[in-house]
């Protein structure tokens, strides 16, 4: 599985590209790691964030910002969620994780 999706073939079994089957993913998973940013010049975004290296219940290991940044903690369960956002001036809707279930 890739996240993106991507169209240049499986990097892991060499599978030509319409072999590829698309699948869909729930957005669910668990924290892995986490980093904060303190320093970023985009304007899409204010600094201090929170980046996550999430496992998707599906398998794929996918990097997201957190929207809970001061209660994120590794082994927090998470959903994906969407929020708007402007991006070289045009609108788009930027993926995002929230915080769930708290690590036991």
């Amino acid at each position: 599985m890739s996240f993106p999706e991507q169209h240049f073939g499986c990097e892991q079994c060499g599978a030509a590209t319409d072999q590829l089957l698309a699948s869909p993913f729930t957005g669910a998973g668990v924290i892995q790691s986490i980093a904060t940013v303190h320093r970023y010049q985009g304007t899409d975004i204010t600094a201090p964030f929170t980046i996550a290296a999430i496992v998707l219940d599906e398998g794929p290991l996918v990097n997201g910002v957190l929207t809970d940044r001061p209660s994120a903690k590794i082994g927090a369960a998470v959903t994906a969620t969407t929020t708007n956002t402007t991006r070289d001036g045009s609108d788009v809707a930027e993926l995002r994780f929230t915080v769930t279930v708290e690590p036991s």
